[in-house]
């Protein structure tokens, strides 16, 4: 009997959702039963490095895994922190959003409840609502636009929103389905100076779909795979108006995509692994030109020719880490992060976005610390340690 209900829990055992029907005809063999269901479950495992839906699972190591050594990540300098677990105001439940507006120096946080809250430098809560439907799921994505508003992207709701800095909504875009104009969990947004606006999605479109200033569609480009120009599950964009071109974060295949502004694949680098200049899955993406990022509030004139250095900085989900490496060959030029839980640390980042230049010229960057529910505010490249100062909401 025993042998027989162990065969049935592994015949019946799935990657990560099983389902077992107890044939044991006692209390003793039923017991037995669990314990051996257990053993076997735990040597079987979850993927390592999971979100918390069911749809978001991710394996541990994918194909073509670098098992090379790891780069020793130094912890972030970061100065300071939006941080508090909870649904009170100004905490956050697994945030997997963080926008910035660099002109008013304000910060926007989702979190998985679906809560919008918008916070001022000094950690003020500025305002607060809710998306307007959330029950298949929550946003992985949003931006501030180069008017200010906010345009968030509703990810399991297949659509995007745009809303005033209080919460009012002004406009709505697409629906689910695989047509032009229609998304499958859209997940990032990137403007350029001609009000183009480039949506990701992923679920089997995984492409790019480029709107005008009006919000009727222009063209797509992308497809669901592996190859050049290939994608699965672009997570993050970044756009640069001096040259015209596209970053993408295309995070299962974990690498970076550089597309021209019309589509064209012009190269791309990463692959899978924690080794120097590989990922796991890329979630977070920002393109800095000379050293200085690249916002939709801060779009400048290229002057010509065009020299300046390109450099990315790159989130990875189950690295823990931020890389930054070369726009142009993903050379590695430092990396910062970490698993755990010190200020410094990161657990599972999502969104890494440019937040605003400080007194001393430098700018900040802040990161989504998704597994540590708080919102990280850092300076690069590293130097000496700094007082990190916890702001509560107020």
């Amino acid at each position: 009997m025993l042998l027989s209900a162990l065969a049935l829990v592994l015949v019946a055992l799935p990657a990560a959702w099983v389902s077992i029907t107890f044939i044991a005809a006692t209390r003793a063999a039923r017991a037995t039963t669990l314990a051996l269901f257990c053993c076997v479950f735990v040597s079987v495992g979850l993927p390592s490095c999971s979100n918390s839906s069911p749809q978001d699972l991710l394996p541990p190591e994918p194909i073509g895994f670098d098992r090379g050594a790891p780069l020793v990540a130094q912890p972030l300098t970061t100065e300071f922190m939006l941080s508090g677990v909870g649904r009170g105001r100004g905490q956050f439940n697994g945030p997997r959003v963080v926008a910035c507006d660099s002109v008013k120096r304000e910060t926007y946080v989702i979190d998985k409840d679906a809560r919008v809250q918008r916070f001022a430098e000094d950690g003020t809560v500025l305002a607060e609502w809710t998306m307007p439907k959330s029950d298949r799921g929550r946003p992985v994505g949003a931006t501030v636009a180069p008017d200010g508003s906010l345009v968030v992207i509703d990810t399991h709701e297949h659509r995007v929103l745009c809303f005033t800095p209080n919460g009012e909504q002004l406009w709505e875009l697409g629906s689910y389905g695989h047509e032009v104009g229609q998304f499958i969990y859209p997940t990032d947004v990137a403007f350029a100076p001609d009000g183009r606006m480039f949506v990701g999605e992923y679920g089997g479109n995984d492409r790019i779909q480029v709107f005008g200033p009006d919000r009727t569609f222009l063209y797509a480009f992308g497809k669901n795979g592996s190859a050049d120009g290939e994608l699965l599950r672009p997570q993050a964009l970044a756009y640069d108006a001096a040259r015209d071109e596209l970053y993408v974060a295309d995070a299962s295949n974990h690498r970076i995509e550089v597309f021209t502004g019309d589509g064209e694949f012009r190269r791309a680098f990463g692959g899978p692994g924690r080794a120097e200049g590989a990922f796991m899955y890329p979630f977070g993406l920002v393109l800095e030109i000379a050293g200085v990022p690249v916002t939709s509030r801060s779009m400048d004139d290229a002057p010509t020719p065009d020299t300046r250095e390109r450099t990315v900085l790159v989130a990875e989900h189950c690295n823990h880490r931020i890389q930054r490496l070369d726009g142009v060959t993903g050379a590695v030029r430092n990396v910062v992060g970490g698993i755990g839980r010190a200020a410094g640390q990161l657990k599972y980042p999502w969104a890494l976005e440019p937040a605003w230049i400080g007194a001393d010229g430098v700018w900040r960057y802040a990161v989504c610390d998704h597994g540590n529910s708080r919102i990280q505010f850092f300076v690069l490249p590293v130097g000496s340690e700094r007082a990190v100062k916890i702001r509560d909401a107020i």
